[in-house]
């Protein structure tokens, strides 16, 4: 069975979304933010993996990720 531009593309995003999981990971640590701003930014990307695991829009969740590294700038 042919592979569909489709899921080609969901998988693509998919897999960017998980290495964007990992990268968060390794960088909204205590090391770089205060306990308060911290469980913010952990609250927020706990929300995005859920609906991350719900599928739900790949594309919407790729904004907000990016939306949430541009925050998280903000307060380093």
């Amino acid at each position: 069975m042919p592979v569909t531009t489709r899921s080609m593309t969901k998988k693509i995003q998919a897999a960017a979304i998980v290495a964007c999981f990992k990268e968060l990971d390794e960088d909204i640590t205590e090391d770089y933010f205060d306990p308060e701003v911290l469980k913010m930014l952990r609250g927020r990307i706990d929300k995005i993996k859920t609906r991350f695991e719900n599928k739900e829009n790949y594309e919407d969740i790729l904004k907000d990720l990016e939306i949430l590294g541009e925050d998280a700038g903000e307060y380093i």
